[in-house]
Protein backbone atom coordinates (compact mmCIF):
# COMPACT_ATOMS: atom_id res chain seq x y z
CA UNK A 1 0.00 0.00 0.00
CA UNK A 2 1.11 3.49 -0.25
CA UNK A 3 2.80 4.30 2.93
CA UNK A 4 4.37 7.20 4.69
CA UNK A 5 7.94 8.54 5.89
CA UNK A 6 7.26 5.90 8.69
CA UNK A 7 6.08 2.76 7.08
CA UNK A 8 2.67 3.16 7.91
CA UNK A 9 -0.36 3.21 5.48
CA UNK A 10 -1.02 6.64 3.46
CA UNK A 11 -3.43 8.69 1.79
CA UNK A 12 -3.16 11.64 -0.34
CA UNK A 13 -6.12 14.13 -1.84
CA UNK A 14 -7.74 13.48 -4.75
CA UNK A 15 -7.31 16.54 -7.25
CA UNK A 16 -11.02 16.55 -8.35
CA UNK A 17 -12.68 16.89 -4.93
CA UNK A 18 -12.96 16.17 -1.28
CA UNK A 19 -11.88 12.80 -1.50
CA UNK A 20 -8.18 10.80 -0.28
CA UNK A 21 -6.73 8.10 -2.61
CA UNK A 22 -4.10 4.91 -1.47
CA UNK A 23 -1.84 3.04 -3.95
CA UNK A 24 -1.42 -0.64 -3.54
CA UNK A 25 1.87 -2.63 -4.84
CA UNK A 26 1.62 -3.31 -8.95
CA UNK A 27 3.23 -7.13 -7.17
CA UNK A 28 0.78 -7.33 -5.02
CA UNK A 29 -0.48 -10.29 -6.60
CA UNK A 30 2.88 -11.85 -6.84
CA UNK A 31 3.26 -11.24 -2.99
CA UNK A 32 -0.30 -13.57 -2.48
CA UNK A 33 1.28 -16.24 -4.60
CA UNK A 34 4.16 -16.96 -2.48
CA UNK A 35 2.24 -16.23 0.77
CA UNK A 36 -0.22 -19.16 -0.41
CA UNK A 37 2.65 -21.31 -1.70
CA UNK A 38 4.61 -21.48 1.31
CA UNK A 39 0.71 -22.06 3.11
CA UNK A 40 0.70 -25.24 1.77
CA UNK A 41 -1.98 -23.98 -1.08
CA UNK A 42 -1.90 -26.04 -4.19
CA UNK A 43 -2.52 -23.31 -7.51
CA UNK A 44 -3.61 -24.48 -10.88
CA UNK A 45 -2.38 -22.34 -14.07
CA UNK A 46 -3.54 -22.17 -17.35
CA UNK A 47 -7.10 -24.02 -16.46
CA UNK A 48 -10.07 -21.98 -17.94
CA UNK A 49 -12.85 -22.89 -15.41
CA UNK A 50 -16.12 -23.74 -17.27
CA UNK A 51 -18.73 -24.83 -15.14
CA UNK A 52 -19.40 -24.88 -11.19
CA UNK A 53 -21.05 -28.30 -10.01
CA UNK A 54 -23.57 -28.72 -7.63
CA UNK A 55 -24.15 -31.67 -5.03
CA UNK A 56 -28.30 -31.08 -4.48
CA UNK A 57 -28.63 -27.37 -4.18
CA UNK A 58 -24.93 -26.82 -2.64
CA UNK A 59 -21.74 -26.08 -4.86
CA UNK A 60 -18.55 -28.52 -4.17
CA UNK A 61 -16.57 -27.63 -6.76
CA UNK A 62 -15.70 -26.69 -10.33
CA UNK A 63 -14.50 -27.93 -13.76
CA UNK A 64 -12.71 -26.79 -16.25
CA UNK A 65 -9.55 -27.54 -18.90
CA UNK A 66 -6.36 -26.84 -19.55
CA UNK A 67 -6.09 -24.32 -22.16
CA UNK A 68 -2.25 -25.91 -22.89
CA UNK A 69 -3.64 -29.73 -23.18
CA UNK A 70 -7.05 -29.82 -23.22
CA UNK A 71 -6.82 -31.62 -20.01
CA UNK A 72 -9.97 -31.67 -18.59
CA UNK A 73 -9.96 -31.28 -14.59
CA UNK A 74 -12.65 -31.51 -11.47
CA UNK A 75 -11.94 -29.48 -8.17
CA UNK A 76 -14.08 -30.75 -5.66
CA UNK A 77 -14.38 -28.49 -2.20
CA UNK A 78 -16.04 -27.79 0.69
CA UNK A 79 -16.89 -24.25 -0.36
CA UNK A 80 -16.05 -22.27 -3.27
CA UNK A 81 -14.81 -18.81 -3.36
CA UNK A 82 -14.93 -16.99 -6.92
CA UNK A 83 -12.50 -13.96 -7.88
CA UNK A 84 -12.76 -12.57 -11.49
CA UNK A 85 -12.22 -8.90 -12.91
CA UNK A 86 -15.40 -7.74 -13.90
CA UNK A 87 -16.73 -7.89 -17.46
CA UNK A 88 -15.31 -5.28 -20.04
CA UNK A 89 -16.59 -6.41 -23.29
CA UNK A 90 -13.61 -6.45 -24.77
CA UNK A 91 -14.56 -2.67 -25.48
CA UNK A 92 -11.17 -0.63 -24.15
CA UNK A 93 -7.72 -1.94 -23.28
CA UNK A 94 -7.45 -2.06 -19.52
CA UNK A 95 -7.55 -4.54 -16.61
CA UNK A 96 -10.88 -5.95 -17.24
CA UNK A 97 -12.32 -9.56 -17.18
CA UNK A 98 -14.83 -11.13 -19.90
CA UNK A 99 -17.95 -12.04 -17.45
CA UNK A 100 -16.68 -15.58 -16.92
CA UNK A 101 -17.27 -15.32 -12.99
CA UNK A 102 -20.88 -13.86 -13.61
CA UNK A 103 -21.76 -16.60 -15.56
CA UNK A 104 -20.44 -19.39 -13.71
CA UNK A 105 -22.60 -17.69 -10.53
CA UNK A 106 -25.38 -17.64 -12.89
CA UNK A 107 -25.47 -20.84 -14.03
CA UNK A 108 -25.18 -22.23 -10.53
CA UNK A 109 -28.32 -20.64 -10.20
CA UNK A 110 -27.07 -17.29 -8.33
CA UNK A 111 -29.21 -14.20 -8.30
CA UNK A 112 -27.81 -10.97 -9.47
CA UNK A 113 -28.72 -7.55 -8.49
CA UNK A 114 -28.19 -3.92 -10.00
CA UNK A 115 -26.71 -5.01 -13.30
CA UNK A 116 -27.59 -2.29 -14.83
CA UNK A 117 -24.54 -0.19 -13.71
CA UNK A 118 -22.14 -2.12 -15.20
CA UNK A 119 -21.63 0.82 -18.07
CA UNK A 120 -18.76 2.87 -16.88
CA UNK A 121 -17.43 5.20 -19.54
CA UNK A 122 -14.18 6.90 -20.21
CA UNK A 123 -12.35 9.33 -21.68
CA UNK A 124 -10.19 7.81 -24.17
CA UNK A 125 -7.68 8.78 -26.74
CA UNK A 126 -8.77 8.78 -30.40
CA UNK A 127 -5.24 6.99 -31.38
CA UNK A 128 -4.59 4.78 -29.04
CA UNK A 129 -8.33 3.95 -28.39
CA UNK A 130 -7.62 3.42 -24.63
CA UNK A 131 -8.31 5.33 -21.26
CA UNK A 132 -5.82 8.21 -20.50
CA UNK A 133 -6.03 8.53 -16.84
CA UNK A 134 -6.55 11.60 -14.67
CA UNK A 135 -7.20 13.67 -17.35
CA UNK A 136 -10.93 14.30 -17.22
CA UNK A 137 -10.40 18.17 -15.84
CA UNK A 138 -8.83 19.17 -18.93
CA UNK A 139 -10.76 18.42 -22.06
CA UNK A 140 -11.63 21.25 -24.28
CA UNK A 141 -13.23 22.14 -26.94
CA UNK A 142 -12.78 23.97 -30.18
CA UNK A 143 -13.49 27.08 -28.47
CA UNK A 144 -11.01 26.39 -25.67
CA UNK A 145 -13.78 26.31 -23.14
CA UNK A 146 -12.89 23.57 -20.21
CA UNK A 147 -15.84 20.70 -20.43
CA UNK A 148 -15.45 19.57 -17.19
CA UNK A 149 -15.71 22.81 -15.38
CA UNK A 150 -18.55 23.87 -17.49
CA UNK A 151 -20.69 20.76 -16.63
CA UNK A 152 -19.92 19.11 -13.79
CA UNK A 153 -21.06 21.18 -10.64
CA UNK A 154 -20.30 18.87 -7.74
CA UNK A 155 -16.89 17.66 -6.00
CA UNK A 156 -16.77 14.55 -8.67
CA UNK A 157 -13.58 12.51 -7.73
CA UNK A 158 -13.33 11.06 -11.18
CA UNK A 159 -14.77 10.40 -14.34
CA UNK A 160 -19.04 11.09 -13.79
CA UNK A 161 -21.97 11.26 -16.15
CA UNK A 162 -22.10 14.55 -16.28
CA UNK A 163 -19.07 14.76 -17.79
CA UNK A 164 -19.78 12.17 -20.54
CA UNK A 165 -23.22 13.48 -21.04
CA UNK A 166 -21.43 16.92 -21.57
CA UNK A 167 -18.75 15.57 -24.26
CA UNK A 168 -21.70 14.09 -26.35
CA UNK A 169 -23.24 17.71 -25.74
CA UNK A 170 -20.27 19.25 -27.40
CA UNK A 171 -20.06 16.92 -30.14
CA UNK A 172 -23.54 17.67 -30.88
CA UNK A 173 -23.27 21.01 -31.39
CA UNK A 174 -20.03 21.36 -33.11
CA UNK A 175 -17.42 22.29 -30.89
CA UNK A 176 -15.33 19.13 -31.20
CA UNK A 177 -13.13 17.56 -32.02
CA UNK A 178 -12.55 17.93 -27.85
CA UNK A 179 -8.88 17.65 -26.63
CA UNK A 180 -6.49 17.50 -23.97
CA UNK A 181 -4.20 19.92 -22.93
CA UNK A 182 -1.23 18.67 -21.16
CA UNK A 183 -0.11 21.84 -20.03
CA UNK A 184 -3.02 22.37 -17.99
CA UNK A 185 -3.13 19.42 -15.67
CA UNK A 186 -3.08 19.60 -12.19
CA UNK A 187 0.40 18.88 -10.24
CA UNK A 188 -0.75 16.34 -8.11
CA UNK A 189 -2.55 14.48 -11.30
CA UNK A 190 1.29 14.42 -12.92
CA UNK A 191 2.47 12.90 -9.29
CA UNK A 192 -0.39 10.51 -9.98
CA UNK A 193 0.05 9.26 -13.44
CA UNK A 194 3.52 10.55 -14.51
CA UNK A 195 6.43 11.23 -12.55
CA UNK A 196 5.72 8.98 -9.33
CA UNK A 197 7.74 11.69 -6.84
CA UNK A 198 6.10 12.27 -3.52
CA UNK A 199 2.91 14.05 -2.42
CA UNK A 200 2.73 15.17 1.11
CA UNK A 201 5.64 13.22 2.02
CA UNK A 202 3.78 10.07 0.79
CA UNK A 203 5.09 7.73 -1.75
CA UNK A 204 2.94 7.14 -4.23
CA UNK A 205 4.14 4.13 -5.96
CA UNK A 206 6.34 2.10 -5.40
CA UNK A 207 9.73 1.27 -7.47
CA UNK A 208 8.07 -1.95 -9.53
CA UNK A 209 5.46 0.39 -10.69
CA UNK A 210 7.59 3.14 -11.89
CA UNK A 211 9.64 0.94 -13.77
CA UNK A 212 6.49 -0.61 -15.22
CA UNK A 213 5.07 3.10 -16.50
CA UNK A 214 8.51 4.19 -18.03
CA UNK A 215 8.70 0.97 -20.09
CA UNK A 216 5.09 1.13 -21.14
CA UNK A 217 5.61 4.82 -21.93
CA UNK A 218 8.66 4.37 -23.87
CA UNK A 219 6.99 0.92 -25.96
CA UNK A 220 4.08 3.57 -27.23
CA UNK A 221 6.38 6.32 -27.76
CA UNK A 222 7.83 3.94 -30.25
CA UNK A 223 4.38 3.94 -32.41
CA UNK A 224 2.65 7.46 -31.61
CA UNK A 225 3.13 10.56 -29.78
CA UNK A 226 0.13 11.94 -28.48
CA UNK A 227 1.73 15.20 -28.18
CA UNK A 228 0.57 18.46 -25.86
CA UNK A 229 -3.01 18.27 -27.32
CA UNK A 230 -4.80 14.63 -27.94
CA UNK A 231 -7.84 14.58 -29.26
CA UNK A 232 -10.32 12.20 -27.35
CA UNK A 233 -13.68 10.73 -27.30
CA UNK A 234 -16.01 8.68 -24.96
CA UNK A 235 -15.80 4.71 -24.97
CA UNK A 236 -17.36 1.83 -22.70
CA UNK A 237 -15.38 0.74 -20.31
CA UNK A 238 -17.74 -1.59 -18.93
CA UNK A 239 -17.50 -2.76 -15.08
CA UNK A 240 -20.22 -5.28 -14.91
CA UNK A 241 -19.99 -7.65 -11.67
CA UNK A 242 -23.79 -8.07 -10.42
CA UNK A 243 -23.36 -11.58 -8.73
CA UNK A 244 -25.31 -10.85 -5.08
CA UNK A 245 -23.83 -11.25 -2.14
CA UNK A 246 -24.15 -10.79 1.40
CA UNK A 247 -22.24 -8.98 4.24
CA UNK A 248 -20.25 -12.44 3.99
CA UNK A 249 -19.89 -11.90 0.15
CA UNK A 250 -22.15 -15.36 0.12
CA UNK A 251 -24.20 -15.83 -2.49
CA UNK A 252 -27.79 -17.23 -3.21
CA UNK A 253 -26.42 -20.32 -3.46
CA UNK A 254 -25.49 -22.60 -0.56
CA UNK A 255 -21.57 -22.88 -0.73
CA UNK A 256 -20.76 -20.20 -3.38
CA UNK A 257 -18.51 -16.97 -2.50
CA UNK A 258 -17.86 -14.20 -4.53
CA UNK A 259 -15.18 -12.02 -3.79
CA UNK A 260 -13.48 -9.31 -5.86
CA UNK A 261 -15.41 -6.55 -8.76
CA UNK A 262 -17.59 -9.47 -10.38
CA UNK A 263 -20.01 -8.63 -7.16
CA UNK A 264 -19.24 -4.77 -6.90
CA UNK A 265 -22.59 -3.80 -8.97
CA UNK A 266 -24.38 -7.17 -6.78
CA UNK A 267 -22.97 -6.17 -3.13
CA UNK A 268 -24.76 -2.68 -3.46
CA UNK A 269 -21.09 -0.86 -2.74
CA UNK A 270 -20.72 0.12 -6.73
CA UNK A 271 -23.60 1.07 -8.54
CA UNK A 272 -26.27 3.60 -7.55
CA UNK A 273 -23.96 6.10 -6.21
CA UNK A 274 -22.03 8.76 -8.22
CA UNK A 275 -18.28 7.98 -8.09
CA UNK A 276 -16.08 7.27 -6.35
CA UNK A 277 -18.00 4.17 -5.83
CA UNK A 278 -16.59 2.57 -9.39
CA UNK A 279 -13.66 4.40 -9.48
CA UNK A 280 -10.56 2.92 -11.85
CA UNK A 281 -8.10 1.53 -9.93
CA UNK A 282 -10.24 0.49 -7.30
CA UNK A 283 -10.43 -3.28 -8.38
CA UNK A 284 -7.37 -4.51 -6.93
CA UNK A 285 -7.99 -3.27 -3.98
CA UNK A 286 -11.86 -3.94 -3.91
CA UNK A 287 -10.45 -7.40 -4.48
CA UNK A 288 -8.47 -7.67 -1.61
CA UNK A 289 -10.69 -6.01 0.96
CA UNK A 290 -13.85 -8.28 -0.03
CA UNK A 291 -11.49 -11.60 -0.01
CA UNK A 292 -10.50 -10.71 3.26
CA UNK A 293 -13.93 -11.03 4.76
CA UNK A 294 -15.20 -13.05 2.26
CA UNK A 295 -12.36 -15.59 2.15
CA UNK A 296 -12.90 -16.03 6.20
CA UNK A 297 -16.17 -16.30 5.67
CA UNK A 298 -15.75 -19.05 3.59
CA UNK A 299 -13.33 -21.15 5.37
CA UNK A 300 -15.54 -20.72 8.15
CA UNK A 301 -18.30 -22.19 6.36
CA UNK A 302 -16.14 -25.23 5.04
CA UNK A 303 -15.12 -25.93 8.66
CA UNK A 304 -18.19 -25.85 10.08
CA UNK A 305 -21.05 -26.81 7.54
CA UNK A 306 -19.08 -27.63 4.37
CA UNK A 307 -18.76 -31.14 3.27
CA UNK A 308 -16.71 -32.40 0.22
CA UNK A 309 -20.09 -33.32 -1.97
CA UNK A 310 -20.55 -35.48 -4.63
CA UNK A 311 -21.64 -34.32 -7.83
CA UNK A 312 -23.74 -36.32 -10.30
CA UNK A 313 -21.57 -38.18 -12.75
CA UNK A 314 -23.91 -37.25 -15.68
CA UNK A 315 -23.75 -34.12 -15.12
CA UNK A 316 -19.94 -33.72 -15.07
CA UNK A 317 -20.11 -35.70 -18.16
CA UNK A 318 -22.51 -32.93 -19.58
CA UNK A 319 -20.14 -30.41 -18.42
CA UNK A 320 -17.68 -31.50 -20.19
CA UNK A 321 -19.35 -32.32 -23.72
CA UNK A 322 -20.20 -28.20 -23.08
CA UNK A 323 -16.88 -27.20 -22.58
CA UNK A 324 -15.57 -28.57 -25.46
CA UNK A 325 -18.65 -28.01 -27.77
CA UNK A 326 -17.03 -25.04 -29.98
CA UNK A 327 -14.29 -27.35 -30.46
CA UNK A 328 -15.88 -30.83 -32.02
CA UNK A 329 -17.71 -29.33 -34.33
CA UNK A 330 -16.59 -29.24 -38.10
CA UNK A 331 -17.08 -25.44 -39.33
CA UNK A 332 -18.88 -22.93 -37.74
CA UNK A 333 -18.73 -18.75 -36.89
CA UNK A 334 -15.63 -17.25 -35.65
CA UNK A 335 -16.07 -16.05 -31.97
CA UNK A 336 -14.63 -12.37 -32.64
CA UNK A 337 -17.36 -11.90 -35.56
CA UNK A 338 -20.06 -12.61 -31.98
CA UNK A 339 -17.68 -9.92 -30.08
CA UNK A 340 -17.85 -7.21 -32.73
CA UNK A 341 -22.10 -7.87 -32.53
CA UNK A 342 -21.74 -7.50 -28.87
CA UNK A 343 -20.06 -4.50 -29.05
CA UNK A 344 -22.65 -3.12 -31.76
CA UNK A 345 -25.57 -4.04 -29.97
CA UNK A 346 -23.86 -2.15 -26.36
CA UNK A 347 -21.29 1.02 -27.45
CA UNK A 348 -23.87 3.22 -29.36
CA UNK A 349 -23.88 6.53 -26.76
CA UNK A 350 -27.42 5.88 -26.55
CA UNK A 351 -27.36 2.20 -24.88
CA UNK A 352 -24.37 2.42 -22.72
CA UNK A 353 -25.14 6.39 -21.48
CA UNK A 354 -28.23 7.95 -22.85
CA UNK A 355 -30.66 5.43 -22.94
CA UNK A 356 -34.16 5.20 -23.66
CA UNK A 357 -36.82 2.47 -24.09
CA UNK A 358 -36.42 2.24 -27.83
CA UNK A 359 -32.59 2.09 -28.01
CA UNK A 360 -32.36 -0.55 -24.92
CA UNK A 361 -34.85 -2.54 -26.81
CA UNK A 362 -33.12 -2.48 -29.96
CA UNK A 363 -30.10 -3.75 -28.10
CA UNK A 364 -31.32 -6.86 -26.60
CA UNK A 365 -33.10 -7.62 -29.69
CA UNK A 366 -29.29 -8.17 -30.89
CA UNK A 367 -28.17 -9.59 -28.46
CA UNK A 368 -31.13 -12.17 -28.85
CA UNK A 369 -29.83 -12.58 -31.95
CA UNK A 370 -26.70 -13.16 -30.77
CA UNK A 371 -27.24 -15.49 -28.61
CA UNK A 372 -28.93 -18.18 -31.23
CA UNK A 373 -25.64 -17.81 -32.90
CA UNK A 374 -23.65 -18.63 -29.69
CA UNK A 375 -24.28 -22.48 -30.50
CA UNK A 376 -22.40 -22.35 -34.12
CA UNK A 377 -18.94 -21.07 -32.77
CA UNK A 378 -15.91 -22.56 -34.14
CA UNK A 379 -12.91 -23.02 -32.18
CA UNK A 380 -9.55 -23.92 -34.04
CA UNK A 381 -7.36 -24.76 -30.59
CA UNK A 382 -8.01 -24.79 -27.11
CA UNK A 383 -6.71 -20.83 -26.63
CA UNK A 384 -9.96 -20.35 -29.64
CA UNK A 385 -11.68 -22.37 -27.15
CA UNK A 386 -11.33 -19.76 -24.27
CA UNK A 387 -12.81 -17.07 -26.15
CA UNK A 388 -15.91 -18.57 -27.17
CA UNK A 389 -16.64 -19.47 -23.55
CA UNK A 390 -15.72 -15.69 -22.71
CA UNK A 391 -17.77 -15.09 -25.67
CA UNK A 392 -20.82 -16.81 -23.74
CA UNK A 393 -20.34 -15.11 -20.62
CA UNK A 394 -20.31 -11.32 -22.60
CA UNK A 395 -23.29 -12.24 -24.12
CA UNK A 396 -25.19 -12.96 -20.62
CA UNK A 397 -23.57 -9.93 -19.10
CA UNK A 398 -24.60 -7.69 -21.90
CA UNK A 399 -28.22 -9.14 -21.68
CA UNK A 400 -28.65 -9.27 -17.62
CA UNK A 401 -27.03 -5.31 -18.25
CA UNK A 402 -29.61 -4.04 -20.83
CA UNK A 403 -32.60 -5.84 -19.61
CA UNK A 404 -31.91 -4.51 -15.84
CA UNK A 405 -31.59 -0.86 -17.42
CA UNK A 406 -35.02 -1.42 -19.50
CA UNK A 407 -36.98 -2.03 -16.11
CA UNK A 408 -35.60 0.96 -13.93
CA UNK A 409 -37.30 3.88 -15.09
CA UNK A 410 -35.15 6.84 -13.74
CA UNK A 411 -31.80 7.96 -13.76
CA UNK A 412 -29.55 7.04 -11.18
CA UNK A 413 -25.60 7.50 -10.92
CA UNK A 414 -24.19 5.88 -14.09
CA UNK A 415 -27.39 4.87 -15.26
CA UNK A 416 -28.89 7.66 -17.67
CA UNK A 417 -32.61 7.17 -19.00
CA UNK A 418 -33.22 10.62 -21.31
CA UNK A 419 -36.86 9.41 -21.34
CA UNK A 420 -36.84 9.21 -17.30
CA UNK A 421 -34.16 11.57 -16.75
CA UNK A 422 -34.24 12.49 -12.74
CA UNK A 423 -33.64 10.39 -9.88
CA UNK A 424 -36.77 9.44 -8.50
CA UNK A 425 -36.99 8.42 -5.20
CA UNK A 426 -39.90 7.74 -4.59
CA UNK A 427 -40.92 5.11 -6.91
CA UNK A 428 -37.35 3.83 -7.65
CA UNK A 429 -35.65 3.05 -4.29
CA UNK A 430 -35.47 -0.46 -5.19
CA UNK A 431 -32.96 -3.02 -6.34
CA UNK A 432 -33.13 -4.84 -9.82
CA UNK A 433 -33.02 -8.33 -9.38
CA UNK A 434 -32.52 -10.90 -12.13
CA UNK A 435 -33.12 -14.64 -11.80
CA UNK A 436 -31.86 -17.68 -14.06
CA UNK A 437 -35.88 -19.32 -14.56
CA UNK A 438 -35.39 -22.14 -16.64
CA UNK A 439 -32.39 -20.19 -18.85
CA UNK A 440 -34.18 -17.17 -18.69
CA UNK A 441 -33.37 -13.57 -17.44
CA UNK A 442 -35.97 -12.80 -15.80
CA UNK A 443 -35.73 -9.32 -13.65
CA UNK A 444 -37.60 -8.33 -10.99
CA UNK A 445 -37.32 -5.41 -8.56
CA UNK A 446 -37.11 -5.49 -4.45
CA UNK A 447 -37.63 -2.79 -2.30
CA UNK A 448 -33.94 -1.44 -0.33
CA UNK A 449 -34.67 -1.79 3.39
CA UNK A 450 -34.08 2.04 4.00
CA UNK A 451 -34.76 1.04 7.85
CA UNK A 452 -31.63 -0.22 8.27
CA UNK A 453 -29.44 2.63 6.80
CA UNK A 454 -28.12 5.15 8.68
CA UNK A 455 -28.26 7.83 5.93
CA UNK A 456 -31.35 8.15 3.98
CA UNK A 457 -32.37 10.43 0.83
CA UNK A 458 -33.43 13.72 2.65
CA UNK A 459 -36.60 13.54 1.21
CA UNK A 460 -37.20 10.69 3.50
CA UNK A 461 -35.30 12.39 6.51
CA UNK A 462 -38.41 13.14 9.37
Amino acid sequence: MTTDENGEIGYFPNPCGPWYNSGIELNCTETLRKTAEKNGIKIQNNVQITSLIKDGDKVCGAVGYSIMDGTFYIFRAKAVISSCAACGFRTVRMFNGRGEGVKLAWDAGAQMRNAEYGNFVEIISDVLGESIYGTQTIVYNQKGENVWDKYVKWPAPDVCIEMILGMEKEYREGNGPLYIDFSKMPEEWKVIGQSGGELMGMTRFFPDKLKWMARSGAREHEYVDLGEKPTVKTGLHGNAGPVRVDLDFKTTVDGLYVVGVDCCNGSGAFGAIPQPGGQRGSGLTFGITTGYIGGAKAAEYAKNKGRLGEPDAADVLEKKKDAFACLNQPSGISAYDLIERIQEAICPFDVCIRRSEASLTRAIEKIEAVKADLPKMKAGDYHELMVCNETKAMALVAELMLRSALVRKESRGFHYREDYPEIDNKNWLKWTIADNVDGKVVISTEDIPMERYKFKPQEMEG
